[in-house]
């Protein structure tokens, strides 16, 4: 988006047009400096990166954070090598006032800091359902006049739940032994699908050991990729093997920070893979 300078808008207008309504040109000068649009949007992490991205028209977009380029966490990776990109280092933003756009990354010293900058600083609600995802559609629409289009799947979702997977028992084990209990957004998803939560008794993300997790009796464990070190340890991937159970698993561009075409692209994978 090009930027016009007031002096030069005014300069191209009749002058006759300020001498009997001299009053427009507050008018105007109110007007086009509280346009949201003519402040450039740098997004703080990887999380806002995809939402950024995703709902965002490029012209608008400064900075996004360099991991947004990583193609095992980022999931909008293409796309995000056409943008410049900060290392999230407070003298980056010394020189600049604009929007920063964050998640759940940016410390509360961090925005306090960029706050008494004359920065406006925007932290996203937290995603822990498909509701959420849902919520913070509308609050883009809100904030920055984005689009509803993204809205349509997840309002569907929720209302007309897949039963494509019904009654099938799953379980998520990631990475270090952590479980997708009742109240996170990994639940929320995978029972709109049909499936039941072996897990669901504990809420959130929590530990769970080996032993633990095979006594709960899941038909298919779902995990991150790689196998090992990072996700399912290789001894589980084994126990589930010989105990008949399924290992699916999934790429981690599509777990981590979700957003309503990773959702898409996810809800494919597991229909495909399970």
């Amino acid at each position: 988006m090009v930027f016009v300078p007031l002096d030069v808008l005014f300069s191209l207008m009749p002058a006759t047009l300020f001498k009997k309504k001299w009053w427009m040109y507050c008018f105007l000068t109110i007007f086009f400096y509280s346009l949201p649009c003519l402040s450039k949007i740098i997004s703080w992490d990887l999380c806002s990166d995809q939402w950024v991205l995703e709902l965002l028209p490029a012209s608008e977009i400064s900075k996004i954070s360099y991991i947004s380029k990583n193609t095992s966490f980022s999931f909008h990776n293409r796309y995000a090598k056409n943008f410049p990109h900060h290392k999230g280092q407070m003298e980056e933003f010394l020189l600049e006032h604009s929007v920063i756009i964050a998640d759940s990354f940016l410390a509360p010293e961090s925005k306090e800091f960029l706050e008494n900058q004359k920065w406006q600083v925007h932290i996203l609600p937290p995603l822990n359902s498909l509701k959420d995802i849902q919520d913070r559609c509308l609050w883009f629409q809100k904030h920055f006049h984005t689009s509803l289009e993204h809205d349509n799947f997840i309002g569907e979702l929720i209302k007309n739940p897949d039963k494509t997977f019904l009654g099938k028992k799953f379980i998520f084990y990631g990475v270090g032994g952590h479980v997708a209990g009742s109240q996170t957004l990994l639940d929320d998803i995978f029972t709109h699908l049909g499936f039941i939560n072996v897990a669901k008794k504990s809420i959130g993300w929590h530990y769970a050991s080996l032993e633990h997790v095979l006594k709960l009796h899941p038909q298919i464990v779902f995990t991150t990729t790689p196998v090992a070190p990072l996700s399912l340890p290789s001894q589980a991937y084994t126990a589930a093997i010989l105990l008949n159970i399924k290992v699916v698993h999934i790429p981690q561009t599509l777990l981590l920070c979700s957003t309503p075409k990773s959702l898409q692209a996810l809800i494919t994978w597991i229909k495909n893979h399970a």
